[in-house]
């Protein structure tokens, strides 16, 4: 296992989906990477005051992101054949990459089967004349991986 750093994290200026290949979308917020595990209390007849705590059954990974609205279809698109049933089509492996402002990756993730669950155009709070578009993906697996 490599050593901890101490350096401050990197200002990420982009995220950028991509998925066989190509660049689907670029997102500048990264709202969240879930990945949990239920835990699982498990009581003894001799000590029921004193739990075992044990993991559970894992949940499906998420990723959200946010950017501003933009004419580009991709997700959307992407989002309709999972909305219209073609999930086997619509199930994607896809890699996430985060920037740094002078264009170096610092971190990449890969998702395993990857679908849009969620797609969201909204205004925002602080100025309702600006639209953003939100998604969020599920996969089956999630893991970071060295860039």
């Amino acid at each position: 296992m490599p050593a901890p750093t101490t350096s401050s994290p990197p200002d990420i200026a982009a995220v950028v989906l991509e998925a066989d290949g190509q660049e689907l979308a670029r997102f500048n917020e990264l709202v969240a990477i879930t990945s949990e595990v239920d835990l699982v209390e498990l009581r003894e007849g001799t000590e029921p005051d004193q739990p075992h705590r044990l993991p559970g059954r894992g949940r499906p990974p998420s990723v959200v992101l946010r950017r501003p609205f933009t004419v580009d279809t991709t997700l959307a698109t992407w989002h309709e054949g999972v909305r219209t049933g073609d999930h086997h089509a619509a199930r994607r492996n896809a890699g996430l990459v985060l920037y740094e402002a002078a264009g170096r990756p610092v971190a990449r993730f890969e998702l395993e089967h990857a679908w849009p669950t969620k797609l969201e155009v909204a205004a925002r709070a602080d100025d309702p004349g600006i639209l953003s578009e939100t998604v969020a993906l599920t996969c089956d697996a999630l893991r970071r991986v060295p860039v």
